[in-house]
């Protein structure tokens, strides 16, 4: 299903609340839809089974960027016809500069012809008159905050935008344990004997000695584990949290066919499923649709439960509408 997604970063919630604040002197004219935000990569169409590629790209641009701070300045318009109100940028250009190179050079995305301007749009089409008006009698808000994360937007037809996912820039703290190399917000809380296990189920012909799983804590509800092998990322497992003790498998996909049957998936959704359960999770659902087979083999089994099969449809927005489910507790 083919949909449309956008890359932002976002301030925190104090800050946002100011913002939202400034836009409804203006009745918030064209953004009623969405969230204050400076854009990285406007509105694209994606097919929903692209996203994790999208996500694991992401993620490695904004792993080695540190979070930094963006200072937003005085209002104003890209030109005389006054259609964009915005606030511009004082602080943390370059570092915004860095990060939409960053991102743009991972080559999932378009090129953009017009140059990168970082803006906080505050209103679309209220007319050149109130637009110069508004810039005429206003003074510099001088608002900051801090940029830690790369926000991956969803647009739900016929409602608003929606944060999709989130990469946290600088992949938080790192770890070295075994031939895993566990980077994680928090600590993992994994046991070694439990990472040992999850290593001895790869395949002997996957080199474990360069092998990395990389598990990062996208926001407070969405969390990655990425696959990589001496920097290449050959899959990941993208997991959310809709409940205090239930979790969704969103998406599972290793990219390369050539890569598959090794047990590379199996390793990624063992290691997400063992932090989940030291986070207290009850239950794991995942669509019926992704690779049925290979989670009847971890212990998931058909949810025939109506209801729940109802409530996770509408929580969850891709893939079919059947789930699996795995008892945790």
């Amino acid at each position: 299903m083919r949909q449309r997604f956008g890359v932002v970063v976002t301030p925190q919630r104090d800050a946002s609340l100011m913002l939202k604040g400034i836009q409804a002197c203006f009745g918030y004219a064209g953004v009623s839809s969405i969230d204050p935000h400076i854009t990285l990569v406007p509105p694209f169409n994606l097919d929903s089974s692209e996203l994790p590629k999208v996500l694991a790209a992401l993620a490695k641009a904004g792993s080695t960027i540190e979070p930094f701070e963006v200072e937003l300045g005085s209002l104003r318009s890209f030109d005389s016809n006054g259609d964009v109100l915005y606030l511009d940028v004082r602080g943390g250009v370059s570092e915004l500069e860095e990060v939409y190179c960053a991102v743009m050079n991972t080559g999932v995305f378009r090129e953009i012809e017009r140059a990168f301007v970082p803006h906080l749009t505050v209103a679309i089409g209220i007319g050149s008159e109130r637009t110069l008006q508004a810039i005429g009698l206003s003074e510099p808000i001088r608002l900051s905050f801090v940029v830690d994360t790369l926000d991956v937007l969803a647009k739900v037809p016929g409602e608003r935008w929606m944060l999709c996912a989130s990469s946290i820039l600088g992949w938080g703290s790192v770890k070295n344990i075994s031939h895993l190399r566990v980077s994680f917000s928090r600590e993992v809380g994994v046991s070694q004997g439990v990472l040992d296990a999850i290593e001895a189920e790869l395949d002997d012909d996957i080199s474990r000695s360069t092998l990395e799983l990389l598990a990062a804590r996208d926001n407070s509800k969405t969390f990655s584990v990425v696959i990589f092998r001496e920097s290449e990322i050959l899959g990941s497992v993208i997991y959310s949290y809709v409940h205090a003790k239930f979790a969704v498998i969103d998406y599972v996909v290793v990219f390369d066919v050539d890569n598959r049957g090794f047990g590379l998936g199996r390793a990624a959704i063992s290691l997400a499923i063992e932090i989940l359960r030291k986070d207290d999770v009850s239950y794991v659902f995942v669509r019926s649709s992704q690779s049925s087979y290979l989670f009847e083999q971890l212990g998931f089994v058909e949810l025939n439960d109506p209801f729940y099969d109802e409530l996770l449809a509408k929580l969850v927005t891709s893939g079919g509408n059947k789930f699996l489910v795995r008892e945790l507790c």
